[in-house]
């Protein structure tokens, strides 16, 4: 039961731990934050990636804390002060309990990898709530019962959020829930106590590697979910060379149920591909079928993610034809390749592409679509991220767009100029694209040039609704600015 993927600390170590704490665990509050410890607390302290829970033990003490579970040499004789190896890695598996297995009355999909890990898991949310199926979602944009989804500040939040999300989702009485499962979150044993019943593997490309350092590392994060204890399918993408890899390493295991996907080769796979600005259509290859599918959402790169939700339903026993009926009615995920449409001025879309890899992928869907117009990109570089792409991106949206617009993202603790400076660095022309640090200016300029049959970018932000500026979070929405301008195109300089 409490054994995980992620768990470095024999069973029955855990299960001691957790039998002392019994008497507590259920009535009192369990945090890792100690601003957040009261006289019904119980602290759990660490270490992290940027701060040491441990030392705030004793703020936790004076705020008069039930209980402190500290990481260190195993020892449960000191009375309501405990010490156990690994905690960072057992602290989901305490929370699972506490929240009385929220994951064992449900279906848990953990979706994984680079891209589109937001676009299915909310795909799959709209189609199961389509079938009068309760259903939650845990990612970048929120968590919630599927459509009502609150923000939170990560991707995968910590294990006890996780572990209380889920046991709200259980009290709502969803049967399913999708779940967006970082490499951080799996290297920092966020999601250990979760039990897994589908992981989707959907590609790897640069990204984080200030974190992982190489690629194989991120890999091996990644990896880690297709191992999880008691997984009983997998779906994989094999157009994508790590998925490939981690397809033929869990073939040769057999413990898994594995099915794949992709444009050019798997299980299921597309054909006839047609892109527009109203959508795709292609013809569907599953086993000895061959069905039509259309779907309202622009960008040839999102049959990846249709395949992937048309394949879990497969799993789950859906007839084609009903899955096909499906597919036809789901709608855009908001800040993914979301288009605002005007008869009167230039296609926008607010994609969150921010790897080398999206962005590439969204500016190719977009060049298929453009006709005679010209393809317009506006983009800048998270601060305090991965610095490596930024050069590289530079070079993507410069090479795969008429005019480029290079701006400030969400700059952080960095200055903006500098982030900018480090993009530019990777640009090889000289005549198709300027600066504009203010990133509203940014969007005004791009959409007053461009004409009603072109077609511009709006690259990094997607959904979010905020701009953070040296650790402040201003109201800032790309969608509510780009929205803005149309509505008084040319009006406005």
């Amino acid at each position: 039961m409490y054994s995980t993927t992620n768990n470095k600390t024999d069973t029955n170590k855990i299960e001691k731990l957790i039998s002392r704490l019994s008497p507590l665990l259920y009535n009192c509050d369990l945090h890792i934050d100690s601003r957040k410890v009261d006289n019904n607390s119980i602290f759990c302290a660490y270490p992290g990636v940027s701060v040491d829970g441990r030392d705030f033990v004793n703020e936790a003490i004076a705020s008069g804390a039930r209980c402190i579970i500290e990481e260190g040499n195993f020892n449960l004789n000191k009375d309501n002060h405990y010490y156990i190896e690994n905690l960072r890695d057992i602290v989901g598996i305490i929370a699972s309990t506490k929240y009385r297995y929220p994951t064992h009355v449900m279906k848990v999909i953990g979706v994984t990898g680079t891209n589109g890990k937001t676009s299915i898991t909310n795909l799959l949310s709209q189609v199961y709530t389509n079938l009068g199926i309760i259903a939650g979602v845990i990612g970048t944009l929120g968590a919630g019962i599927f459509p009502d989804i609150e923000d939170y500040l990560s991707t995968t939040p910590d294990p006890i959020t996780l572990q209380q999300l889920l046991f709200n989702f259980a009290a709502s009485k969803a049967s399913i829930t999708s779940i967006e499962v970082s490499s951080h979150a799996l290297d920092q044993g966020r999601v250990n106590g979760i039990e897994f019943d589908t992981a989707i593997f959907t590609n790897l490309t640069q990204d984080h590697l200030d974190y992982h350092k190489t690629m194989r590392n991120y890999f091996y994060a990644k990896e880690g979910l297709f191992h999880w204890r008691g997984l009983k399918n997998a779906i994989i993408n094999i157009d994508d060379e790590y998925g490939r890899e981690l397809y033929n390493k869990l073939k040769l295991v057999g413990s898994l149920n594995v099915l794949s996907y992709g444009i050019n080769s798997g299980d299921i796979s597309a054909k006839d591909i047609k892109v527009s600005l109203s959508g795709l259509s292609f013809t569907l290859v599953y086993k000895n079928e061959q069905l039509p599918f259309a779907v309202k959402i622009i960008g040839k790169f999102n049959i990846y993610n249709v395949l992937a939700v048309i394949s879990y339903l497969l799993l789950y026993g859906l007839s084609i034809k009903v899955i096909q009926n499906l597919i036809g009615q789901i709608k855009p995920v908001p800040g993914r390749m979301d288009a605002i449409f005007t008869d009167y001025a230039p296609l926008v879309v607010i994609d969150y592409s921010h790897t080398p890899d999206a962005l590439e992928k969204a500016l190719l869907s977009l060049n298929e679509i453009k006709g005679n117009g010209k393809v317009y990109c506006v983009f800048g570089c998270g601060g305090n991220r991965d610095a490596i792409k930024r050069p590289i991106m530079g070079n993507i949206a410069s090479t795969n767009c008429d005019y480029l617009i290079i701006t400030s993202d969400n700059p952080r603790n960095e200055p903006p100029s500098n982030i900018i400076s480090q993009i530019k660095s990777g640009i090889k022309t000289t005549n198709n694209y300027e600066i504009i640090e203010n990133r509203k200016d940014a969007i005004i300029r791009a959409i007053n040039m461009a004409n009603s049959n072109d077609v511009v970018l709006i690259a990094g932000k997607g959904h979010e609704k905020y701009q953070e500026i040296n650790g402040v979070r201003h109201h800032f929405s790309d969608k509510e600015i780009a929205s803005w301008i149309l509505e008084n195109y040319r009006g406005i300089s």
